[in-house]
């Protein structure tokens, strides 16, 4: 009778037991699903303005229009390609160079245009905690593969591949990397616009600042210590561009024989055709160039201007890469004083420290008296970095060729405020 009812009560107990677990089971563990009132989802903005004047000889590409010579982004190419997001959750500690040991939030998320503003999916949400944080990095335009990793850092690099002809074929690369808005420690409030004057641009600090260890309350507005605005949630992209770009001007020289001549057209030698472009490089100052790695190639790039053998408008559309080509001697009397901008766009190539490998730049031109072409060549001996337009400026004759460059540090030059709260800091 004793051992029976010991058997019940352990019966009676399992029961209970097992009935205590069903329940439990039952019962919602104290986590917040995504999408609760308590949580805020993560926002993004991203402006950017026309200020490329585009070619009147243009073309359509993609259901976008661009003229000879495009590629560069403009607000229009923006939105067309969206821009790519990669955010690292780290909890209260903060986010290092090893972001494997973090956990991925956002791994190369897509950010589309749709009409109105800026959104993806599926969203994303900012911790509960508001002292836990996040760390973003982000590029542009956006591709649809993995992007490779640095092995120091673990952060992503943009891969760029080139192609010679390009800018003939209206789709030249312009990759960007995005940077943050930075807050002066002394006045709680963001770094004044750059000034033009000043030299060193020392106080030039506002769009250089990468988004590390962000948490709810520093995004938007909040990061002010009197925020007259409080867009909760979003954040601010300020892209700068990872290539160099190239304007050539040209002269004919004073010596010259002829009152002016034709640019049949520019040889450019000794280009790299691919590179990776690190989304972590910094841009505090004007002097802070995009960093690149695994560089590449040597190409030739030949943009075309006059042919004599041309002989009808369809025939100069698809074939004249310059967007002028007719170039005179000095004049004070003249726009420019008689220089003529040969590239409406530019020509963007990877940055390329030409001191070993010298770039060569071979000038072939038309000479009336003579009547025939005639080709000029020097070598380029200078670092061409990122985020920087440089002017070539040519001189040539039937002897020689010159070219002085002239170098715009253009980390800080914005494009015009198109539409939105924002600008993004272009050429």
């Amino acid at each position: 009778m004793k051992s029976e009812a010991i058997y019940r009560l352990l019966m009676v107990l399992t029961v209970c037991l097992l009935a205590a677990c069903s329940h439990d089971a039952d019962v919602p563990k104290e986590t917040v699903e995504p999408g609760t009132p308590e949580q805020q989802p993560i926002g993004f903005s991203a402006d950017l303005a026309e200020t490329t004047t585009r070619s009147s000889r243009a073309v359509t590409r993609d259901g976008e229009t661009y003229g000879n010579g495009g590629g560069e982004l403009d607000d229009a190419a923006l939105r067309a390609s969206g821009f790519g997001v990669f955010c690292w959750y780290t909890g209260s500690a903060d986010f290092t160079t090893a972001p494997a040991a973090t956990t991925m939030l956002m791994r190369n998320q897509k950010v589309e245009w749709n009409g109105s503003r800026w959104t993806y999916t599926p969203a994303k949400y900012w911790p509960l905690v508001d002292s836990e944080k996040l760390t973003f990095r982000a590029y542009a335009p956006y591709v649809n593969y993995n992007l490779q990793t640095d092995a120091d850092t673990g952060l992503p690099l943009l891969p760029v591949v080139v192609k010679d002809d390009d800018y003939r074929k209206n789709c030249q690369h312009d990759p960007l990397w995005g940077t943050g808005r930075l807050v002066d420690p002394s006045s709680n409030e963001y770094y004044p616009e750059p000034d033009p004057e000043d030299a060193d641009q020392s106080k030039s600090k506002r769009y250089g600042e990468h988004y590390d260890n962000i948490t709810y309350e520093m995004s938007g507005d909040y990061r002010l210590a009197n925020p007259s605005e409080t867009r909760n949630g979003v954040i601010d992209w300020y892209f700068h561009h990872g290539m160099a770009k190239i304007m050539f001007w040209g002269l004919l020289a004073d010596t010259s024989s002829d009152a002016e001549v034709n640019i049949t057209s520019i040889k450019v030698e000794h280009l790299y055709d691919q590179g990776l472009l690190d989304t972590d490089s910094p841009v505090k100052t004007s002097s802070d160039k995009p960093r690149w790695s695994a560089c590449s190639g040597d190409m030739t790039v030949t943009l075309y201007g006059y042919n004599s053998e041309w002989t009808t408008s369809t025939a100069l559309d698809e074939n004249q890469d310059l967007s002028a080509y007719t170039i005179g001697k000095e004049n004070t009397s003249e726009p420019n004083d008689g220089w003529t901008l040969l590239t409406e766009n530019g020509l963007l190539i990877i940055p390329r420290d030409f001191s070993d490998t010298k770039m060569k730049i071979t000038v072939t031109f038309y000479s009336p008296i003579n009547g025939r072409e005639i080709a000029m060549s020097t070598e380029i001996d200078q670092n061409l970095q990122g985020n920087t337009v440089y002017t070539f400026q040519m001189t040539v004759s039937n002897s020689a060729l010159t070219i002085r460059i002239s170098e715009v540090y253009a980390a800080f030059k914005q494009w015009n405020k198109f539409e939105g709260d924002h600008d993004v800091y272009n050429w």
